[in-house]
Formats: structure tokens, sequence, C-alpha cells
């Protein structure tokens, strides 16, 4: 079996499932732009093509076609006997072809969670989120993948720190509401910390900020606002082997929420598999990724966050949490669970 995946955007998660399927003995040909061979580090064993090279006729040398966020490419040649499979990694900001009809159903559409397929969200210029429903008639539950990583080195060869917050989210999914409770936690427990890696470049675009907010005085905002805040951390951006070693460090990960729901959350489910006792809302998928191990964001988090600095989970419950969360989102599984609905192909109609 060949897949060839058209990126029409840096995606990270397509990147590690066209490496994981490398793995298991498949070819994999990626159509990628120029800001695509920067993560080239991303695409191990994989053939890697200039999107300029990409021409219809590709078609017909591959068994399967994989695009993401590019179903319009539909249109040049729509192969009748082959399955072509459009990944949607979140919610589908920002996508309003998705909305052809001729489009969407010549093809498969791979989602991260029940929830982003049931409830494909568009967003204004101004940020304001408006939900519509989606109409697809051929919807695939793949998920999102977390790296196997998350289970090394830990408990035995690591030191947790029991009063530990960390919070690695997007900037607008709570972190106003964690820098706002931190103070009064502080009162109670003086020697907790709180560490804060985020890609501040996401604050720029200000698709999930409050309507209005213009993006650099929101950013300066924030800086101040961590730069100004007693024993705390402020990482900026970091690797994935820097971000894993930190939850695996952390006692809690913290994730308050913001104003648009996780259409997955991989930071908050490689939290959970690093360890880390998650404190998030039951919204979005959520509820799906976690599972019944995470602790519900509930009443005042100030208060929520000094409970459970003061009675943190046993390490046992850690690694059950961690080995759940990765039979179920590790990359190898994710990959696996592709090649089955690839087998299954033209029999899937509807969510599974």
């Amino acid at each position: 079996m060949k897949i060839r995946a058209l990126v029409a955007a840096v995606i990270a998660a397509v990147a590690l499932l066209a490496a994981e399927l490398t793995i298991l003995g498949h070819e994999v040909t990626v159509f990628t732009n120029k800001r695509g061979f920067a993560v080239t580090s991303l695409w191990r064993g994989v053939i890697q093509k200039d999107c300029s090279q990409y021409r219809p006729t590709e078609w017909r040398d591959n068994d399967i076609v994989v695009f993401c966020r590019a179903p319009w490419t539909v249109r040049d040649d729509p192969p009748a006997t082959k399955n072509v499979y459009c990944w949607h990694q979140d919610n589908g900001y920002d996508n309003p072809r998705l909305w052809n009809p001729e489009l969407v159903e010549k093809q498969q559409h791979l989602f991260v969670s029940k929830y982003a397929a049931g409830s494909l969200i568009q967003h204004a210029n101004d940020g304001v989120a408006v939900p519509a429903p989606l109409k697809l008639p051929k919807m695939n539950i793949l998920g999102n993948g977390i790296s196997i990583e998350c289970a090394t080195n830990w408990p035995e060869s690591v030191a947790r720190n029991p009063l530990s917050v960390v919070y690695a989210s997007n900037p607008s999914r709570g972190l106003e509401k964690l820098l706002d409770a931190w103070p009064v936690v502080l009162q109670s427990i003086p020697t907790a910390q709180l560490i804060v890696m985020c890609e501040w470049r996401v604050m720029l675009m200000m698709v999930q900020a409050e309507p209005g907010a213009k993006p650099m005085d929101k950013l300066q905002q924030l800086r101040g606002r961590l730069g100004d805040s007693p024993n705390t951390i402020s990482l900026g951006w970091q690797p994935q082997n820097r971000v894993l070693e930190v939850f695996k460090r952390s006692s809690i990960y913290c994730y308050p929420g913001g104003p648009m729901p996780e259409g997955f959350g991989v930071a908050l489910a490689q939290a959970q598999a690093c360890g880390c006792d998650v404190i998030a809302p039951e919204a979005g998928a959520l509820p799906e990724v976690l599972g019944d191990f995470y602790e519900l964001r509930q009443g005042d988090l100030a208060t929520q966050l000094i409970t459970q600095l003061r009675a943190p989970i046993s390490d046992e419950q850690r690694r059950r949490q961690s080995a759940w969360t990765l039979e179920k989102h590790a990359w190898p599984i994710v990959a696996k669970r592709f090649i089955e609905m690839v087998g299954e192909a033209g029999e899937n109609v509807g969510l599974r």
C-alpha cells in the first residue's frame, strides 16, 4: 500500500502519522510547501516533495490519498477507484471550502474526536465562534496522537515536584484565569511553583481571544503578567522533548479553559500520559480524550488547586492513567487505527 499526503500547511500531526506508517512498512510520499520543509525532522522515512511538483496524475500511482485541509484539490481529477481522505486536525477553523457539497461528498473525512466531527466550527474575523451543523457523508474518528516518550524515565528516574503546576496550552485557553488564582494559591502554599510554556505566535492571530482586542497589546499584557507573577517560570515555546520532561517533573496540569472548547487537546493528553493530575472542564472533546482520569474543573480555581496540591494523586494512579492514555492515543496505535479504517473503506459510512 502507498499513502500519499498533500499538506497545505505545517501540520505536525500529519508528519507524525506519515512517519508511523513508514515504520509499519508502507511507502509514503508527502507533498508540502516550503514551510513544511522547515520541519524535515518530523518527516522520518517519507519521500518529501514540494507542492509545486504536484499534478493530478499523481493519483494513479497510489492506493490511498490523504489531504490536509485541502479538499478543493479533488476538483482537479477525482479518482473514482481510490480512497481519498481529508484530515481535519482541529474543529475545522476557517475552512469554508468544506461546505462545498461537490467536494466533501467525494472523499472520506478523518477527525480527531467525535466532538470535532459533530461540531465543525467556523469563526469570524472578530474572533467570535459560530457553531454550524456538520453534514459530511463519510466521517471517521481517527483521533490524534501523542509520543510514546511520555512513558519513559518516570516515575523511577524522574523526581516529580509535588507542588509544581504546569500550563502549556494556547494562551487564550485560560492562562489569565490561572494567573488570577495563583497569588491566592501562594498564600496557602508559599513554595508552590507555576511553569508556563506557550506558543506566543498564536496570540498574534487572535482566533480565539476576545473580540476587538489588539494582538500586540494582548501579547504584551500577558507577558507582563507572567513577569510579575511570583513563583512563576515562563519558558515560552519549548521543543517536544523539553515539554515532556517538564510534564514528568510536575504534579498538576491546570487547564481552566477558554471561549472555544478543545477539538482534541494534545497537550492535556500528553500531560496525563506523563503522569500529571489534569484539571480541566468537561467541555469539547476532553471527556472522550482524557477518560475518567482527569479532575473536573469546578468551583473556585485557587481552592481547587490548593486542594489538589495538598492531596496529590498516588504514583500508582499516575501509572494507570499513563497506560490508559498511551494505549488509546500513542502514535503507533493511531497509525494502526488508520490502516484498519483504510481496509474498511467503502463500508464506513457514518461515525465510528
